[in-house]
């Protein structure tokens, strides 16, 4: 990018930078207002803990003789403390790249301390509290800590963030984990560069433009404000906040030369697929190779039976360095030397098999869920961290590959690549595809238990697990191997959710080393003693698989629910109770369901000749729940902590009743398991 601009930087004599600012900021430095002192609340977030009052970036493009050409951003927020919880909203920390001519500097800080007197005393940072650290290679950390903290404090600290880097600028959020009262950024550019700007969020508005005449070059001023912003807390079941909170970044679209000339740095997805194809890191890695077509050469039979063949040996017989990303560092011939390889290097290796075999097959580039949601409308590659094999041969459905892991079958991708959204970096055929969560997923959890006179269950556990259940478990298992016994159970235990203080010894494990099949296993339990009182006992049934606490706290959510593939959740429990003993009172059969019938949950509990059995099935349908349900999803799981968390009781009788028929849960309950109900 500095080649492009030196031709028009020699050409400038004088330079004057452009800072007016035409109108002034929600903040300024060490004057506080009434509003700010004396507000102690959120009236729409009971929870706030802190509040913004003002967050705001002075941000500028800005050629210089010295330097050239540099972004700088003046950072200065102000917060105001309600209660303890607020304080780690004073921990700052930021990290940036040195060794790219990145620096932070002229930081300052300053708390205001509550008198008691309806005024405040000033407390401010020292510099010995400031700490600038080399966290890594090239990568250095400023930190410090707000002093004086206290409810009713109102801190602020400001800094001043300058880098050579222009093309992709720092993202500005406008929302953070308490409210935020207002939140703005201003942003100069010269004449010379133009930049899109990528907005996310419903609070943000965007003001009307500045045209600025000055003595060498003209510029624009930009300004977008966002005004009582609620706050973005961690919430369970979501992608990563990158996806919902309110923010804004920039890529430069082009420089507009000097000479008349222009330099275009977005162009077009077709542009990009042809540069990914010449570039040495990427397309250049899957030039044919005789080591490949060696391996690819020696599978035999249809074109699927040789995907899947050649797929096995990459997952099977090479190992992910643990590296990822879409470029690779290493050629082909240290890959297959090795037997080791990065995430893109393995891909790159996989499909230049399936060149070699004939077998029709693109890369095929996306974000991943932990990353955020790929922007399509702007050919962005920076934007990419994953890269998957899409397999498309005639007559078979299209099958997306990731080979990392010898325990992730032929047609699975990794959870985070489930973000809806990828590209096929193709340079004969780019284009963007959507595909869903894959179906499959299911634990069914079977029980065979007997219970004691002073109120001890023990018996069998069995576990039949597939698709994204299954994976996780022979990962966790596979782990185990090489440890003890207690460590293989504590794996099964993880696995099984069993609850606490329920000893688990494995019997036996079927299918770990084959990951296409279904994974089952086999082990004997030992559960807390039930609570016995007279001639009653009180019984959980519930030995494994209980929901206990809903992971839903929040009254509200603006966002989906992302469960990120559909699963089904399968317990059947088989208890006999002691001669002489009877269950008494069953709880009612639970059915429930949400409105758009996503999310379903039944349990029963019926009685039989000398015990009980017990069954409850959890149904995920779709990887989502909109926000307009969230509510009835919450009530749903209230009422399912409540059926897996409410008791059986157990009376001692005098006689025992005559035998007569009764209505099962399952006619099998074993088979249950075998069938996946």
């Amino acid at each position: 990018m500095h080649r492009l601009l030196l031709a028009f930087l020699v050409a400038l004599v004088a330079l004057t930078p452009l800072v007016a600012e035409a109108q002034d900021p929600p903040i300024r430095w060490g004057r506080l207002s009434d509003t700010e002192k004396t507000i102690d609340s959120w009236p729409d977030d009971p929870d706030a803990s802190a509040i913004v009052l003002g967050d705001v970036g002075f941000s500028e493009v800005r050629i210089d003789g010295g330097r050239g050409v540099t972004f700088r951003l003046r950072h200065h927020k102000r917060v105001k403390v309600l209660d303890a919880d607020g304080y780690g909203l004073g921990e700052f920390s930021l990290r940036f790249r040195a060794d790219r001519g990145t620096d932070v500097r002229r930081i300052r800080a300053q708390t205001f301390v509550p008198d008691g007197e309806g005024d405040f005393r000033r407390v401010e940072l020292s510099g010995r509290d400031i700490f600038d650290d080399e966290v890594e290679d090239g990568i250095r950390e400023v930190r410090f800590s707000m002093p004086a903290l206290a409810p009713g404090a109102i801190f602020e600290y400001e800094y001043t963030y300058e880098t050579e880097s222009i093309t992709v600028l720092p993202t500005w959020t406008f929302q953070s984990e308490e409210p935020t009262l207002v939140s703005e950024l201003r942003f100069e550019t010269p004449q010379f560069f133009d930049y899109v700007s990528i907005l996310q969020g419903d609070h943000i508005e965007t003001m009307p433009q500045e045209q600025v005449n000055g003595m060498d070059f003209n510029a624009v001023k930009s300004r977008w404000v966002a005004r009582d912003v609620p706050a973005l807390r961690d919430e369970p079941y979501t992608t990563t906040e990158a996806d919902y909170i309110e923010r804004i970044g920039f890529q430069l679209s082009r420089v507009n030369r000097l000479d008349g000339f222009v330099d275009q740095v977005l162009t077009t997805w077709e542009t990009v697929a042809q540069e990914l194809r010449d570039n040495a890191s990427f397309g250049r890695r899957m030039e044919r190779n005789p080591r490949v077509r060696e391996i690819a050469e020696s599978v035999e039979g249809t074109p699927a039976e040789k995907a899947r063949a050649l797929y096995d040996i990459v997952r099977r017989d090479y190992v992910w360095t643990g590296r990822g990303g879409i470029f690779a560092e290493r050629d082909l011939d240290d890959v297959v030397q090795t037997k080791s390889g990065s995430e893109a290097e393995l891909t790159f290796l996989l499909l230049e098999m399936f060149e070699e075999a004939g077998i029709p097959a693109q890369p095929v580039i996306l974000s991943g869920r932990s990353n955020g949601r790929a922007i399509r409308q702007y050919p962005i590659v920076s934007q990419f961290d994953t890269i998957l094999a899409l397999v498309q041969i005639p007559g078979e459905a299209p099958e997306l590959l990731s080979p990392l892991n010898r325990h992730r079958p032929y047609g699975q991708i990794p959870e985070d690549a489930l973000n809806e959204n990828a590209w096929i970096a193709d340079a004969d055929g780019p284009a963007w595809i959507a595909f869903d969560a894959p179906g499959g997923t299911a634990t069914t959890t079977f029980i065979s238990g007997t219970l004691t006179e002073d109120g001890g269950l023990t018996g069998d556990l069995q576990l039949r697990l597939t698709g994204y259940d299954a994976f996780d478990a022979r990962v966790r298992l596979s782990e185990a191997e090489s440890g003890s016994p207690s460590d293989a159970a504590e794996a099964v235990e993880e696995t099984a959710d069993a609850e606490e203080d329920v000893e688990i010894d494995v019997v036996e494990v079927i299918g770990v080393d084959t990951p296409e099949e279904p994974l089952s296993v086999k082990a004997t339990f030992v559960a807390p003693s039930a609570e016995v009182v007279g001639d009653e006992m009180y019984v959980s049934p519930f030995v494994a698989m209980q929901l206990d606490e809903n992971p839903f706290e929040r009254e509200t959510r603006t966002f989906p629910v992302d469960f990120a593939y559909p699963f089904t959740r399968t317990y059947v429990a088989d208890i006999t109770v002691p001669e002489g003993w009877e269950p008494i009172d069953l709880p009612d059969p639970v059915q429930m369901t949400i409105p758009s019938r996503v999310v379903t949950y039944t349990r029963t509990m019926a009685p039989r000749p000398g015990g009980l059995q017990v069954r409850a099935v959890l149904t995920v349908a779709a990887s989502k729940v909109q926000p307009v349900e969230y509510p009835a999803l919450r009530d749903l799981y209230d009422e399912i902590v409540a059926a897996e968390t409410e008791a059986v009781v157990i009376a001692r009788v005098a006689e025992a009743a005559a035998e007569a028929p009764v209505d099962e849960v399952t006619d099998e309950a074993p088979e249950a398991v075998e069938d996946g109900q």
